[in-house]
């Protein structure tokens, strides 16, 4: 299981993140943010650079919907040898990325920062194993 990721997080943002990946087997990719709309494309293909065809690639958008937490981890042990989570810039994702996506995951219908989504993002997947071993995290 992984994330792609574009653009850096700060150093508060970076270190929370950093102790959860510690705690799970799941690779973290981090590209290159343009910082502009007409770069979209060029991200794309950044991203498309990292998925093959067995990748099961779950775009992360408002649009999308929204999983309970039980509900995610159905999802995930459903898909978990091949999924590969993709969490656009600040400009969103490319229509080409969109449309190679096997689902469209929404967070929530509020808007948050890609720091923030990358975080709750995280800390899903971290509940996630905890659940499978049985550990108390999740209440």
């Amino acid at each position: 299981m992984r994330i792609i990721a574009l653009g850096r997080l700060s150093s508060d943002y970076q270190r929370l993140v950093q102790e959860l990946l510690k705690q799970i087997p799941l690779e973290l990719i981090e590209l290159k943010d343009y910082q502009s709309s007409v770069y979209l494309d060029k991200e794309a293909q950044s991203i498309l650079s990292y998925l093959s065809e067995k990748d099961f690639v779950v775009t992360l958008e408002i649009e999308g919907s929204m999983l309970s937490t039980n509900q995610l981890v159905e999802f995930i042990d459903n898909n978990i040898h091949n999924i590969t989570f993709v969490i656009g810039s600040s400009f969103g994702l490319s229509d080409k990325i969109k449309s190679r996506a096997n689902y469209h995951l929404s967070l929530s219908k509020n808007t948050f920062s890609h720091a923030i989504a990358r975080l709750l993002l995280v800390e899903q997947i971290y509940r996630y194993y905890m659940i499978r071993k049985n550990h108390p995290y999740h209440k």
